[in-house]
């Protein structure tokens, strides 16, 4: 019977085991659905600690393989572009006014002379009654502009006192420059033959060669250096007229003479010499130089060597 029992009590332990581990395994695989089953995983002491550099590879690893949201993505550098060059607001809008402010701002040494000048002339006369020493000629010498420089000659043409016309000859010793030889040159063109602008204008040449001397040694070579543009027919570069000394002062007696004969041996044209040395034919002295040469050229003898005959007989009428 005991033994019946116990085999009869471990048939019934045996079929007791065998459902409850049969009831563990539908327990264990039936999963809610959406849910994954979790996977146990056991780690020892020794996996547990895990070197700092590799977890910070794997983590970066894992960054680079997970893509982030737009708005945690990491900035990019900003690309250096060239600054945009604004474009400058034209004062003048047209070429006409650009060339109008400079025919205003910069006024070529003819034009000067043209235009009207008579509040220029009137501030040097009222200037030149209260210079009366030496000192304060002197001391308005060195206050002149380039505007006041630019009526010294067409003042000294004008004027007829002697005291006037040896102070103006003073202060143009004073600020001797080839600026101010441009409008002596001019001027002369327009009075000739007047013969303290001639004389103002000998000295101021003579003073000037004895500074082109001293400096020789430079200004070829500067000169040389330097473009000049064609400007077109009646056009002068005043930068590059040489002093008209280089032929004859302007109070020789031969003046006339010898510039007629300087423009018959250049072996070019006529316009071509008169542009080299700044002179107008359409002026008292380019119109005496025109008939000299045709004078020369018909082998006539002139009374005076300094005024060709047919100038002198056309201005005495």
């Amino acid at each position: 019977m005991k033994k019946n029992r116990q085999t009869a009590d471990g048939k019934t332990e045996r079929k007791d085991i065998y459902e409850v581990i049969s009831r563990i395994r539908q327990s264990t695989s039936e999963v809610a659905p959406g849910v994954r089953a979790a996977k146990l995983t056991l780690q020892t002491p020794e996996a547990k600690q895990e070197p700092a550099d590799a977890s910070a590879k794997r983590s970066s690893e894992a960054d680079l393989s997970s893509p982030l949201p737009p708005d945690t993505a990491p900035h990019e550098p900003a690309i250096a572009h060239p600054p945009v060059l604004q474009r400058p607001v034209l004062r003048y809008k047209t070429f006409r006014e650009a060339r109008e402010f400079a025919r205003l701002s910069l006024p070529l040494p003819r034009e000067m002379q043209t235009e009207g000048q008579s509040v220029s002339y009137q501030w040097l006369t009222a200037q030149l009654k209260v210079a009366d020493t030496p000192e304060r000629l002197q001391e308005l010498a060195n206050r002149l502009n380039y505007k006041d420089l630019a009526v010294l000659f067409p003042t000294l043409a004008t004027v007829s006192k002697r005291g006037p016309a040896e102070q103006i000859q003073t202060l143009i010793r004073a600020r001797a420059s080839l600026y101010l030889y441009y409008h002596g040159w001019v001027t002369l063109q327009f009075s000739y033959p007047r013969n303290a602008v001639a004389k103002a204008l000998s000295d101021l040449c003579i003073q000037l060669e004895d500074r082109l001397y001293t400096f020789g040694n430079l200004m070829p070579a500067r000169l040389g250096r330097r473009a000049k543009p064609d400007l077109g027919p009646g056009r002068t570069v005043w930068s590059d007229v040489p002093l008209i000394s280089e032929i004859a002062l302007p109070n020789s007696r031969h003046f006339l003479t010898d510039v007629a004969k300087a423009a018959m041996e250049s072996n070019q044209p006529l316009e071509h010499f008169f542009r080299m040395y700044g002179i107008y034919d359409d002026l008292p002295l380019g119109d005496a130089v025109l008939a000299r040469i045709s004078e020369l050229k018909a082998g006539q003898t002139l009374d005076s060597p300094s005024l060709s005959k047919t100038f002198f007989e056309r201005y005495r009428r």
